[in-house]
Protein backbone atom coordinates (compact mmCIF):
# COMPACT_ATOMS: atom_id res chain seq x y z
CA UNK A 1 0.00 0.00 0.00
CA UNK A 2 2.60 2.05 0.72
CA UNK A 3 4.84 1.83 -2.55
CA UNK A 4 1.12 2.13 -4.27
CA UNK A 5 1.32 5.54 -2.40
CA UNK A 6 4.67 6.57 -3.02
CA UNK A 7 3.98 5.93 -7.18
CA UNK A 8 0.89 8.14 -6.93
CA UNK A 9 2.53 11.13 -5.29
CA UNK A 10 5.50 11.15 -7.57
CA UNK A 11 3.10 10.03 -10.92
CA UNK A 12 1.51 13.39 -9.71
CA UNK A 13 4.43 15.55 -8.82
CA UNK A 14 5.86 14.73 -12.20
CA UNK A 15 2.79 15.76 -14.46
CA UNK A 16 2.06 18.62 -12.96
CA UNK A 17 6.11 19.59 -12.70
CA UNK A 18 5.26 19.50 -16.54
CA UNK A 19 2.51 21.98 -16.69
CA UNK A 20 4.32 24.53 -15.07
CA UNK A 21 5.54 27.50 -17.11
CA UNK A 22 9.57 27.61 -18.35
CA UNK A 23 10.54 30.41 -17.41
CA UNK A 24 13.14 32.04 -19.67
CA UNK A 25 15.42 34.15 -18.40
CA UNK A 26 14.99 38.03 -19.41
CA UNK A 27 18.10 38.98 -21.52
CA UNK A 28 17.68 43.02 -22.31
CA UNK A 29 17.02 45.00 -19.32
CA UNK A 30 18.32 48.18 -19.91
CA UNK A 31 17.33 50.39 -22.44
CA UNK A 32 18.23 53.76 -23.96
CA UNK A 33 14.81 56.12 -25.41
CA UNK A 34 14.90 59.10 -27.26
CA UNK A 35 12.28 61.88 -27.93
CA UNK A 36 11.85 62.55 -31.52
CA UNK A 37 8.86 64.79 -30.90
CA UNK A 38 10.36 67.36 -28.44
CA UNK A 39 12.62 68.65 -31.38
CA UNK A 40 9.72 70.24 -32.57
CA UNK A 41 9.29 71.99 -29.42
CA UNK A 42 12.83 73.51 -29.63
CA UNK A 43 13.42 70.62 -26.59
CA UNK A 44 15.95 67.13 -26.42
CA UNK A 45 14.73 64.47 -24.69
CA UNK A 46 16.74 61.16 -23.12
CA UNK A 47 15.45 58.32 -21.33
CA UNK A 48 16.98 55.53 -19.54
CA UNK A 49 15.15 52.37 -18.30
CA UNK A 50 16.38 49.66 -16.38
CA UNK A 51 14.28 46.64 -15.72
CA UNK A 52 13.92 44.54 -12.48
CA UNK A 53 12.19 41.24 -14.40
CA UNK A 54 9.22 41.49 -16.72
CA UNK A 55 6.83 43.26 -14.82
CA UNK A 56 8.62 46.50 -13.63
CA UNK A 57 11.08 48.98 -14.49
CA UNK A 58 12.25 52.34 -13.38
CA UNK A 59 12.44 55.22 -15.95
CA UNK A 60 14.99 58.11 -15.46
CA UNK A 61 15.22 60.83 -17.86
CA UNK A 62 16.62 64.24 -18.35
CA UNK A 63 15.90 66.62 -20.87
CA UNK A 64 16.72 70.63 -22.21
CA UNK A 65 14.48 73.40 -24.01
CA UNK A 66 15.17 75.96 -26.01
CA UNK A 67 11.84 78.03 -26.88
CA UNK A 68 11.46 81.19 -28.78
CA UNK A 69 13.33 83.12 -30.87
CA UNK A 70 16.98 83.38 -30.40
CA UNK A 71 17.05 81.14 -27.23
CA UNK A 72 14.44 83.35 -25.48
CA UNK A 73 13.55 80.72 -23.02
CA UNK A 74 16.36 77.68 -21.75
CA UNK A 75 15.59 75.50 -19.20
CA UNK A 76 16.60 71.64 -18.21
CA UNK A 77 14.87 69.22 -16.31
CA UNK A 78 14.25 65.41 -15.17
CA UNK A 79 12.41 62.85 -13.37
CA UNK A 80 12.01 59.45 -12.76
CA UNK A 81 9.30 57.21 -12.56
CA UNK A 82 8.66 53.56 -11.46
CA UNK A 83 6.95 51.19 -14.10
CA UNK A 84 4.27 48.65 -13.86
CA UNK A 85 3.42 46.44 -16.77
CA UNK A 86 0.06 44.89 -17.06
CA UNK A 87 0.96 42.31 -19.47
CA UNK A 88 4.78 41.92 -19.25
CA UNK A 89 4.48 38.02 -21.30
CA UNK A 90 3.21 39.97 -24.59
CA UNK A 91 4.97 41.97 -26.77
CA UNK A 92 3.14 44.59 -27.14
CA UNK A 93 2.53 45.78 -23.52
CA UNK A 94 0.19 48.54 -21.62
CA UNK A 95 1.91 50.24 -17.92
CA UNK A 96 1.49 53.03 -15.65
CA UNK A 97 4.23 54.95 -13.95
CA UNK A 98 3.74 57.15 -10.87
CA UNK A 99 6.55 59.80 -11.78
CA UNK A 100 8.15 62.65 -9.77
CA UNK A 101 9.43 65.30 -11.98
CA UNK A 102 11.44 69.12 -11.44
CA UNK A 103 11.81 71.51 -14.30
CA UNK A 104 13.55 74.77 -14.62
CA UNK A 105 13.12 77.71 -17.22
CA UNK A 106 15.01 80.95 -17.68
CA UNK A 107 13.26 83.63 -19.83
CA UNK A 108 16.82 85.79 -21.10
CA UNK A 109 15.15 88.92 -21.81
CA UNK A 110 13.74 89.86 -19.02
CA UNK A 111 15.50 87.30 -16.96
CA UNK A 112 12.65 85.80 -15.49
CA UNK A 113 12.77 82.03 -13.54
CA UNK A 114 10.22 79.34 -13.04
CA UNK A 115 11.34 76.67 -10.50
CA UNK A 116 8.72 73.47 -10.46
CA UNK A 117 8.51 70.04 -9.31
CA UNK A 118 5.59 67.61 -10.39
CA UNK A 119 4.06 64.41 -9.14
CA UNK A 120 2.07 62.72 -11.68
CA UNK A 121 0.30 59.64 -13.29
CA UNK A 122 1.17 58.41 -16.87
CA UNK A 123 -0.51 55.41 -18.62
CA UNK A 124 1.29 53.76 -22.05
CA UNK A 125 2.12 50.94 -24.13
CA UNK A 126 5.23 49.50 -25.85
CA UNK A 127 5.28 47.83 -28.61
CA UNK A 128 8.52 46.01 -29.20
CA UNK A 129 10.26 45.47 -33.02
CA UNK A 130 11.95 42.24 -33.20
CA UNK A 131 13.69 41.65 -29.78
CA UNK A 132 15.64 45.28 -29.55
CA UNK A 133 13.68 48.00 -30.89
CA UNK A 134 10.80 49.67 -28.98
CA UNK A 135 8.34 52.17 -29.87
CA UNK A 136 6.17 53.97 -26.78
CA UNK A 137 3.31 56.12 -26.58
CA UNK A 138 2.12 57.79 -22.82
CA UNK A 139 -0.55 60.18 -21.47
CA UNK A 140 -1.13 61.17 -18.17
CA UNK A 141 -1.61 64.50 -16.03
CA UNK A 142 0.80 65.86 -13.13
CA UNK A 143 0.53 68.39 -10.67
CA UNK A 144 3.09 70.85 -10.73
CA UNK A 145 3.67 72.63 -7.63
CA UNK A 146 6.45 76.05 -8.36
CA UNK A 147 7.76 79.57 -8.17
CA UNK A 148 7.92 82.42 -10.86
CA UNK A 149 10.33 85.07 -10.09
CA UNK A 150 10.21 87.86 -12.53
CA UNK A 151 12.31 90.82 -12.99
CA UNK A 152 16.02 89.84 -11.68
CA UNK A 153 17.86 91.78 -15.09
CA UNK A 154 20.02 94.51 -14.07
CA UNK A 155 18.04 97.36 -15.28
CA UNK A 156 14.89 96.55 -13.44
CA UNK A 157 15.44 97.72 -9.33
CA UNK A 158 12.97 95.81 -7.32
CA UNK A 159 12.82 91.84 -8.22
CA UNK A 160 8.86 90.46 -7.18
CA UNK A 161 8.19 87.00 -6.72
CA UNK A 162 4.60 86.33 -8.35
CA UNK A 163 4.51 83.50 -5.96
CA UNK A 164 3.25 79.93 -6.68
CA UNK A 165 2.75 78.81 -10.24
CA UNK A 166 0.77 75.48 -9.08
CA UNK A 167 -1.85 73.45 -11.30
CA UNK A 168 -2.69 70.52 -13.01
CA UNK A 169 -0.61 69.81 -16.15
CA UNK A 170 -0.47 66.73 -18.99
CA UNK A 171 2.99 64.66 -19.56
CA UNK A 172 2.48 63.06 -22.82
CA UNK A 173 4.81 61.75 -25.57
CA UNK A 174 6.19 59.21 -27.82
CA UNK A 175 9.81 57.69 -27.49
CA UNK A 176 12.25 55.24 -29.42
CA UNK A 177 14.13 52.91 -28.02
CA UNK A 178 16.89 50.68 -28.21
CA UNK A 179 17.29 47.51 -25.31
CA UNK A 180 20.76 45.61 -24.48
CA UNK A 181 22.91 44.22 -21.51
Amino acid sequence: MRLILFYFILLSSLVFAQQKPINKPFHFKKELKWAPLALTLGAFNFQYESYYNEEKSVNVWAYGLNFGYSGAILGFGGGIGFRDYFTPEKKNSYYIEPFIKYQFMLETYYNDRYNTTGLGLVLGRKWVFGKRITTETFLGPVYNLGLYKSGTASAVRYPEWFGPINGMFGRFGLNIGYRFN
